[in-house]
């Protein structure tokens, strides 16, 4: 997997771009609101969707909520490929969160 980067990181408008053996991808920062939410746009070929970190503070830890979101519209091809494509997201999300909780962990 190659990445690129684009802009200022850690603020709004800042993008990745990846390219590997599964395909190609943007991930664009929208909204930072530093140590509470960050919201981004994911676009690759077969989907589209925005979505957010937001953490929240839970008896000494946090808690992590990572939120996928959009609008596949009234067509119902795009309402089951989105249904097709919601195990693989989540599946990502899972890795995307271990690695979060690792980094986290290590971190002094």
């Amino acid at each position: 997997m190659t990445y690129r980067y684009q802009g200022v990181e850690g603020e709004a408008g800042y993008q990745q771009y990846w390219e590997g053996k599964t395909g190609k991808g943007i991930l664009t920062l929208n909204q930072l609101m530093p140590n509470y939410y960050v919201q981004h746009h994911i676009e690759r070929a077969q989907y589209k969707f925005d979505g957010a970190l937001e953490l929240l503070p839970r008896d000494g830890n946090t808690k992590v909520i990572w939120k996928c979101f959009g609008d596949s519209g009234t067509n119902p091809l795009s309402k089951s490929k989105q249904l097709a494509l919601e195990p693989l997201i989540r599946a990502d999300f899972q890795k995307g969160l271990a690695k979060l909780k690792a980094l986290i962990e290590q971190t002094p």
